[in-house]
């Protein structure tokens, strides 16, 4: 009897050993899911920061563009209907 009492003993004194080091595996594990979820949340950040400049250097690019095209198409305008030799120059300087 003794036998069993002391094989019963050894037996729950190892599961509680095993749950222990379980229960500092879990609290490992959350402390890594924790880091990584911020870590995601700052890369999120940054990634919602870098879409906002890249709209914005786009819609700084289509004025530009709007602007050249608007240039472009008044120097055209001028070099077809005028024969102003100034507009010609440009054209060729163009």
């Amino acid at each position: 009897m003794n036998l069993s009492i002391k094989e019963f003993e050894h037996a729950s004194f190892e599961i509680e050993k095993e749950n222990r080091s379980l229960k500092n595996q879990i609290e490992l594990k959350n402390e890594d899911i924790k880091g990584l979820k911020n870590d995601l949340s700052t890369k999120e950040k940054i990634i919602s920061k870098l879409r906002e400049e890249k709209e914005n250097l786009k819609a700084q690019l289509q004025k530009f563009k709007g602007f050249w095209h608007s240039l472009m198409s008044h120097f055209h305008k001028k070099i077809t209907y005028d024969n102003d030799q100034n507009y010609k120059i440009v054209s060729d300087d163009l």
